[in-house]
Protein backbone atom coordinates (compact mmCIF):
# COMPACT_ATOMS: atom_id res chain seq x y z
CA UNK A 1 0.00 0.00 0.00
CA UNK A 2 2.66 2.33 0.88
CA UNK A 3 4.72 2.07 -2.51
CA UNK A 4 0.83 2.04 -4.08
CA UNK A 5 1.19 -1.15 -6.02
CA UNK A 6 -1.87 -2.87 -6.87
CA UNK A 7 -1.26 -6.51 -5.38
CA UNK A 8 -3.53 -8.35 -3.18
CA UNK A 9 -2.04 -10.92 -1.33
CA UNK A 10 -4.47 -14.13 -0.35
CA UNK A 11 -3.95 -17.27 1.61
CA UNK A 12 -3.95 -20.51 0.38
CA UNK A 13 -1.59 -23.49 -0.14
CA UNK A 14 -1.18 -26.25 -2.61
CA UNK A 15 -1.69 -29.76 -0.28
CA UNK A 16 0.38 -32.66 -0.44
CA UNK A 17 -2.83 -35.25 -1.56
CA UNK A 18 -1.84 -38.50 0.12
CA UNK A 19 -3.00 -40.34 2.55
CA UNK A 20 -6.13 -39.63 4.41
CA UNK A 21 -7.36 -35.88 4.28
CA UNK A 22 -10.64 -35.48 5.78
CA UNK A 23 -9.12 -34.77 9.29
CA UNK A 24 -7.16 -32.58 7.91
CA UNK A 25 -9.40 -30.17 6.18
CA UNK A 26 -12.23 -30.79 8.99
CA UNK A 27 -9.80 -29.37 11.37
CA UNK A 28 -7.91 -26.74 9.61
CA UNK A 29 -4.73 -28.10 8.79
CA UNK A 30 -4.68 -27.59 5.14
CA UNK A 31 -5.70 -23.89 4.16
CA UNK A 32 -8.18 -23.47 1.26
CA UNK A 33 -7.29 -20.80 -1.31
CA UNK A 34 -8.72 -17.36 0.18
CA UNK A 35 -10.75 -18.81 2.94
CA UNK A 36 -12.94 -20.57 0.14
CA UNK A 37 -14.28 -24.31 -0.50
CA UNK A 38 -11.28 -24.43 -3.22
CA UNK A 39 -8.01 -26.83 -2.48
CA UNK A 40 -5.04 -26.60 -5.10
CA UNK A 41 -3.80 -30.57 -4.66
CA UNK A 42 -1.08 -31.90 -5.61
CA UNK A 43 -0.18 -35.51 -5.62
CA UNK A 44 2.87 -37.51 -6.71
CA UNK A 45 3.90 -37.22 -10.51
CA UNK A 46 3.81 -40.93 -10.13
CA UNK A 47 0.55 -41.24 -8.44
CA UNK A 48 -1.62 -44.49 -10.11
CA UNK A 49 -5.19 -43.00 -11.46
CA UNK A 50 -7.23 -44.68 -9.09
CA UNK A 51 -5.21 -43.37 -6.26
CA UNK A 52 -5.70 -40.08 -7.32
CA UNK A 53 -9.60 -39.99 -8.06
CA UNK A 54 -9.66 -41.42 -4.66
CA UNK A 55 -8.08 -38.43 -3.12
CA UNK A 56 -10.40 -36.17 -5.13
CA UNK A 57 -13.24 -37.72 -4.33
CA UNK A 58 -12.48 -37.56 -0.85
CA UNK A 59 -12.22 -34.03 -1.05
CA UNK A 60 -15.70 -33.67 -3.05
CA UNK A 61 -17.03 -35.53 -0.84
CA UNK A 62 -16.26 -33.01 1.87
CA UNK A 63 -18.25 -30.52 -0.12
CA UNK A 64 -14.86 -28.71 -1.09
CA UNK A 65 -13.46 -28.14 -4.54
CA UNK A 66 -10.37 -29.51 -5.73
CA UNK A 67 -8.11 -27.71 -7.90
CA UNK A 68 -5.21 -30.03 -9.60
CA UNK A 69 -2.19 -28.66 -9.38
CA UNK A 70 0.26 -29.34 -12.82
CA UNK A 71 -1.67 -32.42 -14.24
CA UNK A 72 0.09 -32.23 -17.20
CA UNK A 73 2.83 -33.31 -15.66
CA UNK A 74 1.30 -36.52 -14.14
CA UNK A 75 2.47 -39.55 -15.96
CA UNK A 76 -0.90 -41.27 -16.04
CA UNK A 77 -2.12 -37.87 -17.50
CA UNK A 78 0.59 -37.82 -20.35
CA UNK A 79 0.06 -41.50 -20.77
CA UNK A 80 -4.05 -41.26 -21.23
CA UNK A 81 -5.08 -37.57 -20.80
CA UNK A 82 -8.92 -38.67 -20.65
CA UNK A 83 -8.03 -39.15 -16.46
CA UNK A 84 -8.31 -35.54 -16.25
CA UNK A 85 -11.10 -35.55 -18.49
CA UNK A 86 -12.94 -37.64 -15.92
CA UNK A 87 -11.96 -35.64 -12.99
CA UNK A 88 -13.17 -32.93 -14.55
CA UNK A 89 -16.61 -34.44 -15.16
CA UNK A 90 -16.24 -35.14 -11.61
CA UNK A 91 -15.96 -31.60 -10.63
CA UNK A 92 -12.39 -31.13 -10.33
CA UNK A 93 -11.17 -28.27 -11.89
CA UNK A 94 -7.24 -27.92 -13.42
CA UNK A 95 -4.42 -25.37 -13.01
CA UNK A 96 -1.53 -25.79 -15.60
CA UNK A 97 1.91 -24.68 -15.12
CA UNK A 98 2.79 -21.85 -17.40
CA UNK A 99 6.73 -23.58 -17.22
CA UNK A 100 4.66 -26.78 -19.04
CA UNK A 101 3.67 -25.08 -21.99
CA UNK A 102 6.81 -23.89 -22.65
CA UNK A 103 8.83 -27.00 -22.52
CA UNK A 104 10.51 -26.46 -19.29
CA UNK A 105 9.46 -29.73 -18.03
CA UNK A 106 10.24 -31.95 -20.79
CA UNK A 107 8.87 -32.34 -24.28
CA UNK A 108 6.42 -34.93 -22.58
CA UNK A 109 5.08 -32.50 -19.97
CA UNK A 110 5.26 -29.98 -22.96
CA UNK A 111 3.00 -32.05 -25.25
CA UNK A 112 0.19 -32.79 -22.68
CA UNK A 113 -0.26 -29.02 -21.62
CA UNK A 114 -1.19 -28.66 -25.08
CA UNK A 115 -3.38 -31.56 -25.47
CA UNK A 116 -4.89 -30.85 -22.23
CA UNK A 117 -5.48 -26.92 -23.09
CA UNK A 118 -6.83 -27.72 -27.17
CA UNK A 119 -9.44 -30.05 -25.63
CA UNK A 120 -10.27 -26.95 -22.49
CA UNK A 121 -9.53 -29.34 -19.93
CA UNK A 122 -7.72 -26.71 -17.84
CA UNK A 123 -9.23 -24.00 -15.47
CA UNK A 124 -6.77 -21.76 -14.64
CA UNK A 125 -3.06 -21.28 -15.45
CA UNK A 126 -0.40 -20.02 -12.46
CA UNK A 127 2.93 -19.14 -12.65
CA UNK A 128 4.07 -21.60 -10.40
CA UNK A 129 7.08 -19.13 -9.32
CA UNK A 130 9.94 -20.16 -7.12
CA UNK A 131 12.31 -16.81 -7.37
CA UNK A 132 12.62 -13.71 -9.43
CA UNK A 133 14.91 -15.70 -11.91
CA UNK A 134 13.62 -19.23 -12.20
CA UNK A 135 9.83 -19.90 -12.44
CA UNK A 136 8.96 -16.36 -11.74
CA UNK A 137 5.78 -14.72 -11.42
CA UNK A 138 5.85 -12.71 -14.66
CA UNK A 139 2.38 -13.77 -16.55
CA UNK A 140 3.64 -11.63 -19.68
CA UNK A 141 5.06 -14.63 -21.75
CA UNK A 142 2.22 -16.64 -21.52
CA UNK A 143 -0.63 -14.03 -21.74
CA UNK A 144 1.44 -13.70 -25.44
CA UNK A 145 1.29 -17.41 -26.29
CA UNK A 146 -1.82 -18.11 -25.62
CA UNK A 147 -3.71 -15.07 -27.54
CA UNK A 148 -1.44 -16.20 -30.40
CA UNK A 149 -2.46 -19.84 -30.55
CA UNK A 150 -5.87 -19.74 -29.45
CA UNK A 151 -7.84 -16.27 -28.07
CA UNK A 152 -8.00 -13.27 -26.12
CA UNK A 153 -11.28 -14.52 -24.97
CA UNK A 154 -9.87 -18.31 -23.65
CA UNK A 155 -6.26 -16.40 -22.74
CA UNK A 156 -8.65 -14.33 -20.21
CA UNK A 157 -10.79 -16.79 -18.90
CA UNK A 158 -7.88 -18.64 -18.19
CA UNK A 159 -5.53 -16.08 -16.61
CA UNK A 160 -7.87 -13.75 -15.05
CA UNK A 161 -11.89 -14.83 -15.08
CA UNK A 162 -11.26 -18.48 -13.84
CA UNK A 163 -8.98 -17.59 -11.20
CA UNK A 164 -11.20 -14.45 -9.64
CA UNK A 165 -14.26 -16.75 -9.62
CA UNK A 166 -12.11 -19.35 -7.57
CA UNK A 167 -10.84 -16.71 -5.17
CA UNK A 168 -14.29 -15.60 -4.60
CA UNK A 169 -15.71 -19.27 -3.97
CA UNK A 170 -17.47 -19.14 -7.19
CA UNK A 171 -17.22 -21.93 -9.64
CA UNK A 172 -16.05 -20.52 -12.65
CA UNK A 173 -18.60 -20.55 -15.02
CA UNK A 174 -16.47 -19.17 -18.26
CA UNK A 175 -15.26 -21.49 -21.07
CA UNK A 176 -16.15 -23.84 -23.05
CA UNK A 177 -16.42 -27.35 -21.39
CA UNK A 178 -13.68 -29.93 -21.38
CA UNK A 179 -13.95 -32.12 -24.51
CA UNK A 180 -12.05 -35.95 -24.44
CA UNK A 181 -9.40 -36.55 -26.77
CA UNK A 182 -10.58 -39.32 -29.41
CA UNK A 183 -8.27 -42.05 -29.28
CA UNK A 184 -6.24 -43.21 -32.57
CA UNK A 185 -7.16 -46.66 -33.26
CA UNK A 186 -4.28 -48.83 -33.78
CA UNK A 187 -4.88 -52.06 -36.05
CA UNK A 188 -1.71 -54.37 -36.01
CA UNK A 189 -1.84 -57.63 -38.61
Amino acid sequence: EREQIPVQIVRGMEIWAVGRLEEKIRSGRLVPLNGSRFFLVEVPFDAEPEEIRARLTEILDLGKVPVLAHPERYYCVQDRPNWLFEWRMLGVLAQMNKGSIFGRFGPKTEKTAGILLDHQMVSCIASDAHGVEYRTTDMGPIREFLEKHYSEEYTDILLRKNPEQILKNRLPAAGPPPVPVRQEIRWFW
